[in-house]
């Protein structure tokens, strides 16, 4: 079947006809065959018949009074049948009178005799029994035997005529099935040479020629639509490119110019973060120095001048110490900001390391009258993390703690979960209006605003320690109620990973009012 369906279809269609043809031609051979056996076989039988009677009352007197002779005389008569191959004469009481073998004939044993008229076909003949009556009565009967070769050789004759006939018409099937298909496969064969040609030289402006108003004809039309369609589709798919190339031109002109404008953007920009740095160095230069040299001469004049005049050097020190410390904020958040600020990890006991950085803020703390605890466990806890950044995130916090508590306590402790470290900040002090919970980690934004404000103070500290935890790949939340005290938590890896720079510092404060 497979090989079937890779044939031409000239072929298929060449086998089709010789098939269908062939299988109708031997249909009706085997049926004429049939029927003239069945007729032959009828007439066969009909004439034993006739022929049977026809002794049987020509030897019914010879029967009836045992005349042997001239019953032999009437079988005799059957030589001029040369198909006889036997015949038998019975009487009444069924003895065998006379009998008649065709001489290539030899047999020993007489037939039964039959009650009824009957007739058996074998392989090579066929027996008919036929009583004989006189004036009604039974007699006695005949048997005959007839040689079936004559049908054998009938249907032999018939065989090869038949033969002959179905060739013959194959043949002239074949002839016929040729010079018609043309009809078919001509146009057929046409519109496969032009989908060829088509397919070969992509030209869509090629259409093939319709021959007919049959199936093939409106397969053509449906072919030829096809292309016309298909060669609107590629004019449109042309003028598109065409756009296309020329919006691909423009844009990338504009990407050019965007690109010009910004390698000239970038480089005002490190321009300016080189001054900015320069700036910042020679303002951290020029700035702390004096400061340093204020602050120094302050202690000098401590032991110089009179107690009515410490008060004046007590107030030159701590502006002094105010500008070093807003200095210092301002250099810090600049440097967050640019990126210049390189953390380095390093393998301390963050049990000790807490306790002493609180430990700086004591006399503070004494100095407003407030309980200064640290809560730590007495083992030793090591971590790795950058010791700068922990001076910084625990100087500000506990700094702002102290500044904004009145009366009461501030509690520093340090926690672990799992393979991070929990470090807060709880106090007891004024707390923050939930209004300005989502400003709370913005440069210059205080609790208290103006000139009038109650608390001084740059409002650097919590954005300078958001960014610091940041950097530090850690996290600080806030929980706070006015009048009751602020809670910051600030979550860190207990093993701080190498430093990879990140631009972005921010969503890593939350407040929880």
């Amino acid at each position: 079947m497979t090989h079937f369906h890779n044939l031409s279809i000239n072929r298929k269609l060449t086998l089709i006809i010789t098939l269908v043809g062939g299988t109708a031609l031997l249909a009706a051979c085997i049926s004429f065959m049939a029927y003239d056996l069945i007729t032959y076989r009828a007439t066969l039988t009909r004439e034993l018949s006739i022929q049977a009677r026809i002794i049987g009352a020509n030897s019914s007197a010879a029967l009836l009074f045992g005349d042997a002779e001239a019953a032999a005389d009437n079988l005799a008569a059957l030589q001029a049948e040369p198909r006889i191959m036997a015949a038998y004469l019975y009487d009444a009481d069924g003895r065998t009178v006379a009998r008649y073998l065709r001489p290539d004939v030899s047999e020993t044993v007489a037939p039964p005799v039959l009650a009824g008229e009957e007739h058996r076909y074998h392989s090579g003949d066929i027996e008919s029994f036929q009583p004989i009556l006189l004036d009604g009565n039974r007699v006695g009967a005949i048997y005959l035997r007839y040689d079936l070769s004559a049908l054998y050789g009938r249907l032999k004759n018939y065989l090869g005529i038949a033969a002959l006939v179905f060739l013959v018409s194959i043949l002239v099937a074949l002839a016929l099935s040729l010079w018609l298909q043309r009809f078919i496969t001509g146009p057929a064969l046409r519109l496969l040479e032009t989908t060829r040609t088509v397919s070969r030289e992509q030209d869509y402006a090629i259409r093939a020629v319709k021959e007919s108003e049959d199936e093939l004809g409106q397969l053509v039309d449906g072919f030829n639509t096809m292309l016309e369609e298909i060669q609107r589709r590629d004019a449109q798919l042309l003028r598109h490119r065409d756009q296309l190339e020329e919006e691909v031109a423009a844009r990338t002109a504009e990407l050019q110019r965007t690109n010009r404008d910004l390698t000239r953007a970038r480089d005002r920009a490190e321009k300016a973060s080189r001054l900015k740095t320069t700036l910042l160095t020679n303002m951290s230069h020029e700035f702390r120095t004096p400061i340093a040299a204020i602050l120094g001469i302050v202690d000098i004049l401590r032991g110089e001048v009179s107690e009515e005049h410490v008060e004046f050097v007590d107030m030159i020190e701590q502006s002094g110490r105010r500008l070093f410390d807003t200095l210092t904020a301002v250099l810090d958040l600049a440097r967050l900001e640019a990126g210049d600020l390189t953390p380095e990890p390093t393998l301390l006991d963050l049990n000790e390391t807490v306790t002493t950085l609180v430990a700086r803020r004591l006399p503070a703390a004494q100095q407003k009258g407030l309980t200064l605890i640290t809560e730590t466990s007495d083992a030793p806890l090591p971590c790795v993390m950058d010791l700068y950044g922990l001076e910084t995130i625990v100087y500000h916090l506990v700094h702002n703690a102290v500044k904004f508590t009145e009366t009461g306590t501030v509690r520093v402790a340090v926690t672990t979960r799992g393979p991070k470290i929990l470090l807060s900040v709880e106090d007891t002090g004024i707390g923050i209006d939930p209004e300005g919970l989502p400003l709370l980690f913005e440069p210059f934004k205080q609790a208290s605003m103006g000139l009038s404000r109650s608390y001084q103070g740059n409002g650097l500290g919590l954005a300078i320690t958001q960014r610091m935890v940041a950097l530090m790949g850690g996290e600080i939340t806030v929980e706070s109620r006015v009048g009751a005290g602020s809670r910051f938590t600030v979550t860190l890896p207990r093993h701080m990973r190498p430093f990879r720079p990140n631009t972005s510092h921010t969503a890593l404060g939350k407040a929880v009012s």
